[in-house]
């Protein structure tokens, strides 16, 4: 009985290091920054620290499996939702590799590794990941966000939505549109709802942020329309009953979609990383002028 506590306690540890690593260290958070990062490492570090030096973790067999289930669960969510390539720089996974470099140690003393972990941690964030991100995307990669696998065959004037006051409306396709579609679970439509706004804006086009609840679980309009991250809350819309997600054939988000004047389809991508965030840009731009030549 007593050594199922002790397993039960080290993998609700090893959970827990899933929000805190998310609250401190996702660039799709509003709360995180450099020094939120450290302070996420210097916890990770220095519980680590406290947790091996307990019986509860001398006296469990294979106890560093039980606290890595928490991290390795987070990299494998990290492999699914973006390139391979944007978790070199990743912020979470250096906080995986800081995990699994203090479970290796087999005597690990505060004053020594503790000083040279928290140096590291200092290190990484400010000099490493903040300023120098990959700055490519391999050509797979590419292939993948330019790939066309929707319903192309339709016109945007078919479709109705909900604004932010509810009302059931057409959108407007006076000139160029993008639609960006994104769910409150969705990180990466986090992140470039905070990283490409202000670049969208300098364009001449109609930008709109389009609810997709994508799945059975979903916000109540008055949520989605008080949305946190979305500043200019007229730019929400709302597929109330998923009717065009299903007619395009979307089935994840973010998609970010260019209709010009007569409501067609010109282009698309699908997806969005941080550490690329030059070259989504680049696609925007080059979306926007075909939707801007078409007649």
């Amino acid at each position: 009985m007593k050594s199922t506590r002790n397993y039960l306690f080290l993998l609700l540890y090893s959970l827990s290091l899933i929000p805190i690593w998310g609250y401190t260290m996702l660039s799709a958070s509003e709360n995180t920054n450099e020094f939120s990062a450290f302070l996420g490492y210097a916890f990770t570090v220095y519980t680590l620290y406290l947790l091996k030096k307990t019986e509860t973790y001398q006296q469990a067999r294979y106890a560093y499996l039980w606290v890595m289930v928490g991290p390795v669960l987070y990299m494998i969510v990290g492999f699914t939702a973006q390139p391979w390539q944007a978790l070199l720089v990743n912020k979470i996974t250096f906080a995986f590799l800081l995990t699994a470099i203090v479970l290796a140690f087999r005597n690990i003393e505060l004053k020594s590794t503790g000083v040279v972990l928290l140096f590291a941690c200092y290190f990484y964030p400010y000099h490493i990941d903040g300023y120098q991100p990959i700055p490519y995307l391999s050509a797979l990669d590419k292939i993948e966000i330019n790939k066309r696998n929707l319903n192309e065959d339709l016109n945007l004037s078919d479709f109705a939505f909900l604004d932010a006051r509810l009302d059931t409306i057409k959108l407007p396709l006076e000139k160029p549109l993008l639609i960006e579609t994104w769910n409150e679970t969705c990180r990466p439509c986090i992140a470039s709802i905070m990283d490409l706004e202000p670049f969208i804006e300098n364009l001449d086009l109609k930008h709109v942020y389009l609810y997709e609840a994508l799945g059975e679980t979903r916000l109540k309009p008055e949520k989605i329309l008080q949305f946190k991250f979305i500043k200019n809350k007229d730019k929400i819309f709302i597929d109330a009953n998923d009717h065009f997600l299903e007619e395009l054939g979307m089935k994840s988000y973010p998609y970010f979609l260019m209709f010009d004047k007569n409501g067609k389809l010109v282009d698309y991508f699908a997806g969005y990383a941080p550490p690329f965030k030059d070259y989504f840009q680049e696609r925007i731009v080059e979306m926007y002028q075909k939707a801007n030549a078409a007649k």
